[in-house]
């Protein structure tokens, strides 16, 4: 059966035994072809291919180029480079924005620093005094460090008693209350300067409006003093206690 090739020409299945067919008579047969061309010259198994390669000619009539030469090195100089000093790099130290907490005891009249330690975060003032309770300032050169309330001070409550509503309240002889002062502002060499009252509201004042003088000089009609510390000296504490107040005081 013919089959179509893609030139379009019909071919008939190849068979072994037949003769070649050329589509050009007019061409010679691939033996006739390969005849006039040239054998290529054996080659020995370590020759390389450039090895035939003929040197290309020298036009005599032009300049070559001379032989190149090598200098010999000579010794060499080093020119030492002063510079000058290094010096430490300034910056700027963070801000320091912890605070340290002295506990304080009121016992007759008096304060007593029982225990302090350093606690990391700023200082919050606070916005408003309670008048009800207690109220402490903290003076450094008669300068205000801060001031609190101690709302529950020297009381202790207990439940009401059935069918009641009103809490029994017992005074206490001494009672315990946190001040707390900025520590970028005071350090351990103050201490003996540090001023430390405590004072009770005796009638409300309505709107009350602080500036920066001590407490006494703005309400010494409307406050009274309940206890002072003039200075702590940090040899007269208990060792427990000195050692407390160095690590707080010491950064």
């Amino acid at each position: 059966m013919n089959r179509k090739s893609i030139r379009g020409i019909y071919a008939k299945p190849m068979d072994a035994t037949a003769r070649p067919i050329i589509e050009n008579a007019k061409l010679p047969t691939m033996t006739d072809a390969v005849a006039p061309m040239q054998q290529a010259p054996a080659r020995d198994a370590n020759s390389r291919l450039m090895d035939d390669a003929q040197p290309p000619l020298i036009d005599a009539s032009k300049p070559t180029m001379g032989a190149f030469t090598v200098d010999q090195p000579g010794p060499i100089r080093v020119i030492p480079r002063v510079l000058p000093d290094q010096e430490p790099r300034l910056t700027r130290a963070a801000p320091d924005t912890s605070y340290v907490v002295l506990r304080m005891r009121v016992q007759d009249g008096k304060l007593a620093v029982i225990g302090s330690k350093r606690v990391d975060g700023p200082l919050l003032a606070e916005e408003e005094i309670v008048q009800d309770g207690l109220t402490y300032e903290a003076l450094l050169d008669d300068k205000r460090l801060s001031l609190g309330s101690v709302p529950d001070f020297g009381e202790q409550r207990s439940y009401p008693r059935p069918g009641t509503t009103e809490h029994y309240v017992t005074v206490l002889p001494s009672f315990d209350f946190n001040l707390r002062v900025p520590s970028d502002r005071i350090s351990l060499q103050d201490l003996p300067k540090l001023k430390i009252s405590l004072y009770r509201f005796k009638v409300p004042v309505p709107d009350l409006k602080l500036g920066s003088q001590p407490l006494r000089a703005q309400l010494a009609q409307e406050v009274r003093v309940v206890a002072e510390l003039n200075g702590i000296q940090l040899a007269k504490l208990p060792s427990n206690v000195q050692e407390v107040v160095q690590r707080a005081f010491t950064r």
